[in-house]
């Protein structure tokens, strides 16, 4: 008889050592008791999409296609570059709406978008000018490059070629 009471003993500490670990109201084991419930979180990503659905419902955005890519300046010298978005906008709320997978850049990472858009406005601005003057300095590319420099010279004339 005692070597059965050393098993009960056994199951009883591992019992209490369950208890303590998962908490006095879960029991595990014995027949008819309530057992432990494994918790599983529920995907949010579809629900996060749809209540953004929604919304942009309400102000009666309007998609815009064929958006390449969009490149957000911040005023600390990083941008924020969206390359094929989804772009919404509704001009009576003045609302725009960018969706995508979004990557964090710093100006002098992207210089062919840079050398696209039209820096008047920007380099109005005393900030946005010294990142981009200390953009161009050091290592960093050449933002204001032109794209006739990859044409060569002409060298002779080919019409007095004989």
């Amino acid at each position: 008889m005692s070597g059965l009471n050393l098993n009960e003993d056994a199951i009883e500490v591992a019992r209490q050592k369950l208890r303590e670990r998962f908490g006095a109201a879960t029991q595990v084991g014995g027949k008819g008791t309530a057992r432990r419930k494994k918790r599983t979180q529920k995907p949010a990503g579809g629900m996060d999409l749809k209540k953004l659905q929604t919304i942009t419902n309400r102000f009666r955005c309007q998609t815009f296609p064929a958006i390449g890519d969009i490149t957000m300046m911040r005023s600390d010298g990083t941008c924020l570059h969206f390359i094929n978005p989804k772009l919404q906008a509704s001009v009576t709320s003045n609302t725009y709406i960018i969706s995508g997978n979004g990557q964090e850049r710093k100006i002098k990472d992207l210089p062919r978008q840079v050398n696209q858009m039209d820096l008047s406005a920007f380099l109005n601005d005393p900030k946005f000018r010294r990142l981009f003057q200390d953009s161009q300095s050091g290592n960093a590319p050449n933002l204001q490059s032109n794209e006739e420099d990859d044409i060569p010279d002409l060298v002779e004339n080919f019409e007095e070629i004989e």
